[in-house]
């Protein structure tokens, strides 16, 4: 009988020919061995083979040499079957089986719960006497190899991720030891806090630290990515947006709008009620979401500020919303004693190394050179990974000579910039590495850095980088991409940029604060600022469908921080949009601060008497009455109204959409009389200005059959809804959603009259279409049509 164990966690090319008698005597005993080996790197790939191989088999058979640890294909498989079994609460020991390809340590084995369980150790047993004690762990039903396959007890594919969608990185490196206790303290407090028991600070939460540019946030996002078969439930990211690269740190109330926004938005995502409800709510929705799903999941909140207040109040709304939840926050610095910390250190030497070589092998010079840059820089992560590129163009000799000399700038600039962003003691060295890869950009390269230093700390839209350019610079289309997109490759080329997926990229913030430092051009900024501003206007009329509010999250951040300090009527504008997006996520509070705002630089900059003060005057009393404060929303729609009325006349069609929007205010308040009143004065004045079947005419007449309906009135009610319906079917068709949603309205009406008969009619004629106009779906469009009738007819007439 066949007996089928893993692949060989990807063995490197020169552990080949090692591997290959050991497969060969499985194979001689009737063991089936899966082995990939080709050569897998990226994302996808890499997913690609956990997902053809690893599912499909019992246990992962582990040739760990030194190398092992240099293959992010192999850790990431591995730490997928570790916590896959530990997830299905087996022992990850028994599915994880260890070669020690080395003779002389087991060091490199970063998890000592992995040190060779059979004492398997390629330097002191045959192949046969391997293939013989793997077969017998395969073979033992007591403690033995479980006979389920891996797929089978969890899920391995990457987990859906919510928020900032997790790439990771190719030139990531190292952090094995610190990702494993990343791990065990993660379980560890979740365990902690389901019995009670053990466990040092607060319950499944852990904050990882550090300075500026040490890795912390791609730890996160690898560690999810390598250990995400133990988040089945996603993997979900929050910005804090906790340390700006600019002056000008953010409002302690905008970054909790900030948050609320993110929240609301991963809650829509997930298909939980946010509408008009309080965040108390929302987090009551998320929680019973997460308990109906029962599975664990990953929160990630990525550079929080310290908590300086109470952390009841001021930490706890970032948390995981259920106990399923283990929150990962990164920070800078220690956020409460009482949550478990990790201090994440620079990074080992040879780790470091391998970073700046990119894993290439060096002449005894070079690697003496590369050694003393990585030394000079205090192995820091991003600093590392800077000189790597300079170290392509310059040479080790030469990067190194910079960086023990290094100018002027390079001193003033770590002096007044990075003494509290890298307390290490290598800012010098840190600056000048950063400054030098700087100057040898081309301009369109430090365009693209200057764009970025006035957006937010989010990804770039490659579309944002073009259309911001060639309006700028009053290019075409085409002339503008291929100015951005060269610059772009050499920002990343330079590693002073990350390609976040299709052409966006993302930009450090000690990158952008070394530009804000360097850069001497502060009116190409503006220019740059500007033309931001206008491409962001283009965009954002899409918020007001919130199925476009996932593809457009980085959009709206980006206009979120452009539009911070309104002090111009475009940007105003734009701070209004934001305003819009945030309402329509039913994130009042937020909304109503924003067109607040927007309001003020409007009054100041325009006058009380312009459009676009009324607009915003407009939107701030939609807003208050969403919010329930509707003495609030009535005092400013009646101010609208006023003011049109004087500016633009009686009979204007702005006047009568505020003289509309009051009525439904008045609706609103139960003065039905008022606003019946108000809304007949609407429908007659469109009648006679706009025609009888002028769009808003229509939509008059629907408003006064709902008011009418209100009041009890069912006649009129019914007189105005037949009006509508008559006019939209000549109009429009009948297929017409606008139609259906008349008859519909209609159907209610006949309904509560208790005509049931004709309003059935009616029913199966207009809404069939709206329903199904795919034929092959009649047959179930008339059995939801029978459900709506009961329901309706059931409530308007009981019995």
């Amino acid at each position: 009988m066949t007996t089928t164990t893993p692949d060989l966690g990807h063995p490197s090319r020169r552990d080949a020919e090692r591997v290959a008698p050991v497969v060969a005597a499985l194979a001689a005993r009737g063991v089936t061995v899966w082995q990939d080996a080709s050569e897998i790197d990226t994302l996808a790939s890499i997913q690609r083979a956990i997902d053809d191989g690893l599912a499909n088999v019992r246990a992962l058979l582990v040739w760990y040499s030194k190398d092992y640890n240099a293959s992010r294909a192999c850790q990431w498989e591995l730490t997928t079957a570790y916590s896959a079994a530990q997830a299905a609460g087996e022992d990850p020991r028994r599915r994880v089986l260890v070669i020690n390809a080395e003779s002389d340590t087991q060091a490199h084995i970063v998890l000592p719960e992995l040190f060779d369980q059979l004492h398997l150790n390629a330097a002191q047993l045959s192949a046969d006497e391997m293939a013989e004690r793997i077969q017998a762990r395969l073979d033992d039903a007591a403690g033995g190899v479980p006979t389920t396959t891996l797929g089978s007890v969890r899920a391995l594919g990457r987990p859906t991720w919510y928020g900032s969608a997790g790439l990771g990185s190719t030139r990531f490196v190292g952090r094995l030891r610190e990702m494993w206790r990343l791990h065990a303290t993660l379980q560890a407090e979740q365990a902690a806090m389901l019995t009670g028991v053990g466990g040092a600070g607060r319950p499944g939460v852990l904050q990882v630290r550090g300075s500026g540019g040490m890795g912390k946030s791609l730890l996160a996002e690898e560690y999810a990515l390598r250990f995400g078969a133990a988040y089945p439930g996603g993997v979900f990211w929050l910005r804090a947006f906790g340390y700006s690269d600019s002056d000008r740190e953010m409002d302690p109330a905008l970054r909790e709008a900030q948050r609320d926004s993110q929240i609301i938005g991963l809650a829509a995502h997930l298909g939980v009620e946010t509408h008009g409800l309080s965040m108390v709510q929302i987090a009551a929705g998320l929680h019973r979401h997460f308990a109906r799903d029962g599975q664990p999941f990953l929160w990630i909140v990525d550079d929080l500020p310290p908590v300086v207040g109470n952390p009841d109040t001021e930490l706890t709304p970032w948390l995981a919303p259920h106990p399923l939840g283990r929150t990962l926050i990164t920070t800078r610095a220690r956020l409460v004693n009482h949550v478990a910390a990790a201090e994440l250190p620079q990074l080992e030497v040879d780790e470091a190394l391998r970073l700046l070589t990119r894993g290439k092998a060096l002449s005894a010079a070079d690697e003496a050179a590369a050694r003393a840059i990585c030394a000079e820089l205090g192995y820091h992560a991003l600093a590392v990974d800077v000189a790597a590129a300079l170290v392509a163009r310059r040479g080790y000799a030469k990067v190194l000579e910079n960086l023990c000399q290094p100018d002027r700038d390079a001193l003033e600039f770590a002096a007044t910039q990075f003494r509290e962003a890298l307390p290490n003691g290598h800012e010098r060295s840190i600056a000048a590495t950063l400054l030098a890869s700087l100057r040898e950009l081309d301009e369109p390269a430090r365009d693209l850095l200057r764009l970025a230093s006035v957006l937010a700390a989010v990804a770039i839209p490659r579309e944002l980088q073009w259309r911001a350019v060639m309006a700028a610079d009053a290019l075409d289309e085409d002339d503008a991409q291929d100015v951005t997109d060269p610059a772009a490759a050499q920002l990343i080329d330079t590693s002073l940029a990350d390609d976040a997926g299709d052409g966006a990229l993302t930009i450090h913030t000690l990158v952008v604060r070394t530009v804000r430092f360097h850069d001497g051009r502060p009116e190409r900024v503006e220019a740059l600022r500007g033309a931001a501003v206008g491409v962001l206007l283009t965009k954002m009329p899409s918020v007001v469908d919130i199925r476009t509010h996932e593809a457009l999250k980085d959009w709206v951040a980006h206009a979120r921080q452009v539009s911070a300090e309104a002090e111009d009527v475009q940007t105003a504008d734009l701070l209004g949009w934001v305003g819009k997006h945030d309402q329509k996520q039913g994130n009042y509070d937020l909304a109503r601060n924003g067109v607040q705002r927007e309001l003020n630089t409007m009054r100041r900059m325009l006058g009380e008497d312009h459009p676009h003060t009324f607009t915003s005057l407009s939107n701030l009393a939609t807003i208050l009455q969403a919010q329930g404060d509707l003495v609030g929303a009535r005092r400013y729609a009646e101010q609208v109204l006023d003011t049109r009325r004087r500016v633009l006349g009686q009979d204007h069609p702005g006047t009568l959409t505020s003289l509309n929007n009051l009525a439904t205010v008045l609706q609103a308040q139960g003065d039905l009389v008022g606003a019946r009143r108000y809304a007949e004065q609407v429908l007659d004045t469109r009648r006679r200005v706009l025609g009888q079947d002028h769009p808003d005419t229509l939509a008059s007449l629907n408003n006064l059959a709902t008011i009418s309906y209100a009041q009890g009135d069912l006649v009129g009610a019914r007189r105005y809804a037949e009006q509508a319906v008559d006019t939209r079917r000549r109009v429009l068709g009948e297929r017409h959603p606008d139609t259906s949603l008349a008859a519909w309205n209609l159907f209610t009406i006949l309904a509560k009259m208790g005509e049931s008969e004709p309003a059935v009619h009616l029913l199966v004629n207009d809404l069939l279409w709206l329903l199904a106009e795919d034929p092959a779906q009649l047959g179930a469009a008339q059995r939801q049509i029978a459900g709506m009738v009961r329901k309706v007819i059931g409530e308007a007439s009981p019995g």
